[in-house]
């Protein structure tokens, strides 16, 4: 996975290009620590360069949520837009757990402060 942190006022918008694995779980643990750092309010995976993830990719990505319930005035999302992981995403009721998103829009409208413009 190639991944790209970045604050877009109060939203960490982190961007994840090619496959999630279980080679990953450092990286989520690094980026736990970016978004802790930056006090953003939001924090949005953005999925939409996403090809693949397996099981143990999506494991990282509950240790991250876990890891970030610590401060729950977070906000947590995940823009994904392939419909095959979008299919696996729901069918496993991972949007219970950290809702997602069809469009990046569609998830400032819903996570970001109501008074905050996109």
């Amino acid at each position: 996975m190639k991944y790209l942190a970045s604050l877009d006022e109060d939203v960490m918008v982190i961007s994840c290009r090619g496959s999630i694995q279980e080679k990953d779980e450092k990286n989520f643990r690094d980026l736990v620590k970016t978004c802790m750092e930056a006090n953003a309010n939001v924090v949005l995976f953005d999925w939409s360069q996403v090809t693949f993830f397996d099981s143990t990719g999506l494991e990282s990505l509950l240790v991250f949520y876990k890891m970030m319930r610590s401060n729950p005035a977070i906000k947590l999302g995940i823009f994904i837009t392939e419909p095959d992981l979008i299919s696996a995403y729901t069918t496993l009721n991972l949007d219970r757990i950290i809702p997602m998103f069809t469009s990046k829009e569609d998830a400032y409208k819903i996570l970001k402060p109501s008074n905050a413009v996109v």
